[in-house]
């Protein structure tokens, strides 16, 4: 690991810093330090500021000579989020990359052509504890247990793949991470989950089970877009592998985020508790995005506070919804 110079005061000097001493028998051991930063972490490598001006994202290797890549959790004083899109790619000379806890995000080809760093288990590429990639003749996914992230398009077009079940301790779940993968049917989502990405289970279009194991951890689920949520194509929400028809929010939830019950077709009520104080677009979210929902799913407030009700009806107000079913099965249920 290359990094920063220090002066190891165990190591004898000579010429302007060497100390005065009787002794004038010549020197011939090896003074020839290796440079390290004070957390082992490799120097050299390219960032680039983020969006939001408080994280960094590795952009490339740089100047970096290191075979074994430890990058940083922290560059200049900041969080370092995140790996770009082919920011090592084709460096077939590293040996190894230890990519911190602090990193949300692996981009698309992030390693492609690493053939030393990359590890493949059962078809499934790792780079040190986030998946990058998978043999696409792969048809079922079953993921080490130490995971704790999914690159961006890890499994795009795995178009074999059947099932995949993802271990405690997942985090992250990067852009177009499955898309396309139009034979997977099951997915076993972790409550570790908390961040899924863009377009990550676009097309797939034969999913018919998608289970959790608590609906706590589910609402806590950031869902980037609708094809985030692989409800949008399943016919089948299973709660510990019971499939379930009604919700009922327990009381710890004080929030429900975008897209997390979008396409629960087979929903039929959700009943929410008065701990949930944000409830922002909510209508679009569970009734609203609850598309195609025939019949529509009624909302139960009667647990509800005054601060949902208020906030419902002044949507429903506006005219915000169009399908005068929707807006009767709100009213109703305030």
């Amino acid at each position: 690991v290359i990094s920063g110079v220090y002066l190891d005061t165990n190591v004898k000097t000579t010429g302007l810093f060497a100390a005065t001493t009787a002794d004038t028998t010549e020197d011939t051991t090896d003074t020839t330090t290796t440079p390290v930063t004070d957390d082992g972490s490799s120097i050299g490598l390219e960032f680039t500021l983020n969006e939001d001006q408080s994280s960094y994202t590795v952009k490339g290797i740089g100047t970096c000579a290191d075979t074994d890549v430890v990058i940083p959790s922290i560059h200049e004083s900041l969080p370092v989020t995140a790996i770009a899109s082919n920011a090592f790619k084709g460096c077939d000379k590293l040996t190894s990359v230890t990519i911190p806890g602090t990193v949300v995000s692996v981009g698309a080809a992030a390693f492609q052509g690493c053939t030393g760093v990359i590890k493949n288990e059962y078809g499934i590429s790792y780079v040190d504890k986030w998946v990058v990639g998978c043999d696409k003749e792969t048809t079922t996914a079953m993921l080490r247990n130490d995971t704790v992230g999914i690159a961006d398009s890890a499994f795009n077009n795995c178009t074999l793949l059947t099932s995949a079940t993802l271990p405690e301790g997942l985090r992250y779940i990067g852009a177009y991470a499955f898309r396309a993968c139009t034979s997977l049917i099951a997915v076993s989502i972790p409550d570790s989950l908390i961040y899924v990405g863009e377009f990550a289970f676009e097309q797939c279009n034969e999913l018919t089970k998608v289970n959790i194991n608590d609906i706590k951890s589910w609402c806590n689920i950031t869902f980037v877009n609708s094809t985030s949520n692989p409800m949008q194509y399943s016919d089948g929400f299973y709660v510990n592998d019971v499939e379930i028809t009604e919700i009922v929010i327990p009381d710890t939830v004080t929030a429900i985020k975008d897209y997390t019950f979008i396409g629960c077709n087979k929903l039929t009520s959700i009943t929410l508790p008065d701990t949930i104080t944000d409830i922002g677009k909510i209508i679009n979210k569970i009734i609203g995005r609850l598309y195609p929902c025939k019949p529509l799913p009624k909302l139960d407030f009667s647990k509800g506070n005054l601060l949902q009700t208020a906030q419902v009806y002044r949507r429903l107000q506006k005219g915000e919804f169009r399908d005068a079913g929707v807006v009767e099965a709100g009213i109703h249920h305030m």
